[in-house]
């Protein structure tokens, strides 16, 4: 596929793609008893390509018990965002794309929390809007709405994220989609979702936007 141009506009997920929440993540779960038996990075690393529907079964998660979740674990993981760290090198990165690029984040996480990590990491000011408390499944609708809210042309938007779900939103939504390999979901089953880019390391994500 060929090189982005300079007026391109990126949209980034939070969590799995700036913020490495998961080892927070996985002792809230452990805290909060969300399933009956704790839960360890092994279990992580064995369902990183496994979708969240299939994730939720082997544990032994009703489905329609997600969106509570969700809510109550956004609760708890407020009370603990400043021990959540930037991905190594996606600072950098962010910043130097923010000098060519109109910038954004869009999360499930709510817009507290997003605001907060953003601002504790002195990371705020790169990115042009944040969007945060979007469900689980419904992140096509927003990012079909910042398209429209800031004018950008969704042939040069691209959104960025560490799940399925997010390389299926940008193409519901009509944008081009980036998933990194160093969040929730694992590149074998990113890669059988066809994103327009695949990339394994913050670096090469930069790498997409380098000018020739």
């Amino acid at each position: 596929m060929g090189r982005p141009d300079r007026a391109s506009n990126i949209i980034f997920d939070l969590d799995g793609t700036l913020a490495d929440s998961i080892p927070v993540l996985l002792e809230l779960v452990n805290e909060l008893k969300i399933v009956d038996r704790p839960l360890t990075r092994d279990d992580y690393d064995r369902a990183k390509n496994l979708s969240i529907q299939a994730i939720l079964k082997e544990l032994g998660i009703p489905f329609w018990r997600a969106p509570g979740l969700l809510i109550k674990g956004r609760a708890a993981l407020t009370q603990r965002i400043n021990e959540v760290p930037f991905f190594a090198g996606m600072d950098k990165v962010v910043r130097q794309l923010s000098k060519d690029h109109q910038l954004f984040v869009m999360s499930s996480n709510s817009l507290a929390n997003v605001e907060k990590f953003l601002e504790l990491h002195a990371m705020r000011e790169p990115f042009k809007a944040v969007y945060g408390g979007v469900g689980i499944f419904g992140k096509a609708k927003v990012l079909r709405q910042i398209a429209k809210e800031h004018s950008l042309d969704k042939a040069t938007t691209y959104y960025v994220g560490d799940e399925i779900r997010d390389v299926e939103a940008a193409k519901k939504a009509g944008l081009k989609s980036i998933a990194v390999t160093w969040g929730f979901n694992g590149d074998e089953i990113l890669k059988a979702h066809q994103p327009d880019y695949l990339v394994y390391s913050p670096a090469e994500l930069q790498q997409i936007f380098r000018e020739d």
